[in-house]
């Protein structure tokens, strides 16, 4: 069953709703979006994503230090697309854009920032390992 895109309050507008009334739509937009976008990548989201994935992959390879370092893994690839495409799930759009995976990328890096400076994290990295914007 296919419902209007019309009848599913945007996010914009679900800010302004009551507090019960936010959770009932939230609930709503993600399940409708979950169910019937299906985004997929272009040939430019594609590119970003190689090129994040390598750059990740290089910022945990330095040859001046014997430090054990953590490097990007398959598995962040594959998160990378997965919240790429749910980032344009979110906007309710077919394709997922450059745009889409720089954010993925952001959300990726200042999470393996966070575990690398929180001393309480499985891993500790060296600080030298940044993954600052380029």
């Amino acid at each position: 069953m296919f419902v209007a895109v019309e009848k599913v309050p945007s996010l914009t507008a679900l800010l302004s709703f009551p507090l019960e009334q936010k959770i009932e739509d939230l609930t709503a937009y993600i399940s409708w979006a979950r169910n019937h976008i299906h985004p997929q990548l272009t040939p430019d989201a594609s590119n970003a994503l190689v090129q994040a994935y390598v750059e990740m992959r290089n910022a945990g390879a330095d040859s001046r230090s014997n430090d054990r370092r953590i490097t990007a893994t398959t598995r962040q690839l594959e998160s990378m697309i997965r919240l790429s495409e749910a980032h344009a799930r979110m906007r309710y759009s077919e394709v997922v854009e450059v745009a889409d995976v720089l954010e993925a990328n952001r959300l990726i890096r200042e999470a393996l920032k966070e575990s690398a400076v929180r001393p309480s994290s499985r891993f500790f990295l060296p600080l030298s390992l940044s993954f600052a914007a380029r």
